[in-house]
């Protein structure tokens, strides 16, 4: 699969593409991606492990294709099986708010699947 990374209301344009870059190489977020599993836990985490980042996780949301599944410190878990149909496409877009300025950084990623896992753990160089 392959996933754009929206990031907006960063403090500067570094903020926000540390955001997106955070998001972009998390492991987790990859395998979350692949098992369509809208898990906004691993996002926030994934930002949250960056002191450079200052965001509000009370005023930050976090959208999955047109559903917001995490807005004003709190999921939204009505719309995580929603958030789900939008994961299984081949493209997903996932928009993050870190409502703290006006700056915003975009990035392109890919899945990360079993068989690449399989392929890079079953052999020595």
């Amino acid at each position: 699969k392959v996933c754009t990374i929206n990031v907006t209301g960063g403090r500067t344009e570094k903020e926000a593409e540390k955001a997106g870059r955070a998001l972009a190489t998390s492991m987790l977020f990859k395998t979350a991606l692949h098992g369509a599993d809208p898990n906004w836990g691993r996002i926030v985490a994934a930002i949250g492990s960056y002191e450079e980042i200052a965001c509000d996780f009370d005023k930050m949301s976090i959208k999955i294709g047109k559903q917001t599944v995490f807005s004003k410190g709190k999921p939204d878990n009505k719309a995580l099986n929603l958030a789900a149909k939008e994961m299984q496409k081949k493209e997903v877009s996932l928009h993050v708010n870190l409502a703290s300025g006006k700056r915003e950084a975009e990035f392109i990623t890919s899945d990360l699947t079993k068989e690449y896992i399989t392929i890079n753990a079953d052999y020595t160089t």
